[in-house]
């Protein structure tokens, strides 16, 4: 029976920068997480360091999309009293922002 691969793995996108790292458990598997502070395409390559037994080895490019948990609005507004009005006049804005469907 082959042994059980032992080493680090990385996460990095396509400048290197490591996403996240970690070592392999004892069945050979490892569960990373890492927070992205931006919105936009990703690419990114999962490294294998490789040990006494195993070569390194890396995973096929892997390309995923971040969106924005950001939703829109409307602004609704209606002033009164109507325009036009003389100088002096108090107009009231009455304003609800809304979910965008």
């Amino acid at each position: 029976m082959a042994a059980t691969p032992t080493g680090n793995v990385s996460v990095v996108d396509v400048h290197n920068t490591v996403l996240a790292s970690g070592a392999l458990d004892t069945s050979g598997n490892v569960v990373l997480n890492w927070q992205s502070n931006e919105v936009g395409d990703l690419v990114v390559t999962v490294n294998y360091s490789g040990d006494t037994n195993y070569n390194p080895a890396s995973s096929p490019p892997i390309p995923f999309t971040i969106t924005s948990v950001k939703s829109n609005v409307t602004v609704n507004v209606s002033v009164s009293p109507a325009s036009p009005q003389p100088e002096g006049t108090s107009i009231q804005f009455m304003i609800s922002v809304v979910p965008t469907p």
